[in-house]
């Protein structure tokens, strides 16, 4: 069996119904299929650690989150990404800056149009200023990207994360190599496997997932991600460095492999590479 991809459709009625279960004190719990997702998030330093592993022609499997983690692996010189996300809100995200990325000839521009994501996450900008890019989504996109902020937050951003400005030389290789959106799961986590069928990557990298699950929940997802690996193919794990020891644990409990690299809290953040026996 295939993978199964998604060109997902907004259901505003279902977006609303889902987030009225996000609460929580001064931000959201509980993540879902309408979660809000970060604008622009400083996961540019944890991927950075993963870029000697990318060999040419990669495959690589990742969250789609803000949409940096794909595009920083297709500068790093992956050539088959495939997105996923719990949140439809990352797919739009990840497709828009794609979009961008075609749309503007010059890095300045793009990161004009990051910083307006950046501080306007309620799209007023877009709605006057970047038509161009809002009109090469299909409909129920357009609407969904226009109508959702009065009802809901489809983005945010967190006043940790930096904002990365693509380098002239970077933002010519992007849109050398984007030509259009990555290839969508929109699944949980715990779905993945099964979506997946037998399809196999050489790096698979899971950022906080981990944070956000019970440790049974993880040690099952970690043993079904043994199977999607090509031979010396690696699993990336980002943790906050005080949940290290418990994502340490359960990586022992699920699989016997080889630790490949292991970076200490540095950034606010702990990365593991591990490469399966």
């Amino acid at each position: 069996m295939n993978i199964v991809y998604d060109t997902p459709l907004p259901n505003m009625k279902d977006a609303l119904s889902c987030y009225k279960d996000i609460s929580g004190y001064c931000g959201f719990t509980i993540y879902n299929k309408y979660y809000p997702c970060l604008t622009t998030t400083n996961e540019y330093n944890q991927i950075l650690q993963t870029k000697n592993y990318v060999i040419p022609k990669s495959k690589v499997l990742t969250v789609s989150g803000s949409g940096e983690q794909p595009l920083f692996f297709k500068l790093f010189g992956a050539e088959h990404i495939t997105t996923f996300d719990i949140s439809y809100n990352s797919y739009l995200m990840t497709k828009l800056k794609t979009i961008a990325l075609q749309t503007f000839d010059q890095a300045k521009d793009f990161n004009k149009f990051l910083d307006c994501l950046y501080d306007e996450h309620h799209l007023y900008f877009l709605k006057n200023d970047y038509q161009n890019i809002i009109q090469k989504l299909n409909k129920p996109e357009q609407n969904y990207l226009c109508n959702a902020p009065e009802k809901i937050d489809i983005f945010y951003t967190n006043r940790w994360c930096d904002l990365y400005s693509f380098t002239d030389s970077d933002y010519k290789k992007l849109r050398d190599s984007i030509k259009s959106p990555f290839p969508f799961i929109w699944t949980d986590i715990k779905n993945l496997d099964e979506r997946l069928g037998n399809a196999k990557f050489d790096i698979i990298y899971y950022s906080n997932i981990c944070d956000f699950l019970y440790s049974y929940t993880v040690v099952d997802i970690l043993k079904k991600t043994q199977k999607h690996l090509n031979p010396n193919g690696k699993i990336c794990f980002v943790t906050n460095d005080d949940d290290k020891e418990s994502l340490l644990d359960n990586i022992n409990q699920a699989m016997s492999y080889d630790v490949i690299h292991k970076m200490p809290e540095r950034l606010n953040f702990y990365l593991v590479v591990v490469q399966t026996r």
